[in-house]
């Protein structure tokens, strides 16, 4: 008798239904792994409806219920709302979708007379989903996918850094060097530097506290615009090269400025000019945008 006992208690534990597990954020909201062959429990009230999502891309195609009458279930692409008709409606369901079946106990709880809080009883299912065995896989490749991104993405930010902190250590050397400030300028005064300058290497344009940072191009003999590399420091604007003329541009304001000191050797005298004792000064222009 022991012997039968034992193997009937085993056969009775193999076939018991699956509760799902209280839900973190809210017990009544759970996620239960998927298993062809297993029974999941839904206990509701009289009056509660309960969502059972399944996988995305899954249709229902197919909707079997042992007491029909006693449940309303409405399906939705991938979406079940049940509600139960009545006190004592506990019963079985059955759904196939165009890649999965399922298998349901549906119990019906006895609702807690002269209860107010009865619908936040965490033995209550008002949604149910599934984890699925590809999800992990999806999950973990997802996971590895943004840990790429991230790491390219700092990749990416160090580089930048770095090249903006080579540039800056360039700048600092150079920027000692023979300065020629015979710079004209013509156009919007509100984007007109109050000083220009290079040093034989690098241009330097200077703007007044309130005037917004222009984009710098190169004027070509031909009188075409190329877009130059800038770099801001404080309230200068380093134009990494020598240009004959730059043109200025913020939105509709202009700014033409000519080089008079430019040469293609490179630095020039510091005055800017052929006396030592007279220096350049920035011509500002009009108003006009």
């Amino acid at each position: 008798m022991t012997g039968l006992g034992l193997i009937a208690l085993g056969i009775s534990a193999a076939h018991a239904a699956i509760t799902p597990p209280l839900g973190n954020e809210d017990p009544r909201v759970r996620v239960v792994p998927y298993q062809k062959m297993n029974v999941t429990e839904l206990h509701t009230f009289y009056g509660v409806s309960t969502h059972i999502a399944l996988d995305k891309g899954e249709q229902v195609q197919d909707i079997a219920c042992g007491d029909s009458a006693a449940w309303d279930i409405v399906a939705r692409g991938n979406n079940l709302f049940l509600k139960p008709r009545a006190q004592h409606a506990d019963t079985n369901l059955t759904i196939i979708t165009n890649r999965r079946s399922y298998n349901f106990e549906l119990i019906v709880l006895p609702f807690p007379a002269n209860s107010t809080s009865a619908w936040r009883d965490k033995h209550l299912i008002y949604s149910l989903s599934f984890l699925y065995p590809n999800d992990t896989v999806r999950e973990q490749n997802a996971l590895l996918a943004a840990q790429a991104q991230s790491a390219a993405r700092d990749q990416a930010e160090k580089e930048r850094q770095a090249h903006a902190q080579k540039i800056k250590d360039e700048l600092k050397g150079v920027k000692k060097g023979v300065l020629n400030t015979d710079y004209w300028a013509a156009g919007n005064a509100s984007i007109t530097p109050i000083r220009a300058y290079d040093n034989g290497q690098f241009t330097y344009l200077t703007f007044g506290p309130h005037s917004p940072m222009p984009s710098v191009y190169d004027l070509s003999r031909d009188d075409r615009e190329s877009l130059l590399n800038t770099n801001v420091e404080g309230n200068t604007m380093v134009v990494q090269r020598l240009a004959h003329r730059l043109v200025l541009r913020f939105g509709k304001r202009v700014v033409c400025i000519e080089n008079r000191g430019y040469s293609t050797a490179g630095a020039v005298p510091q005055t800017g000019t052929i006396s030592p004792a007279v220096q350049r000064v920035i011509v500002k222009g009009n108003n006009d945008e």
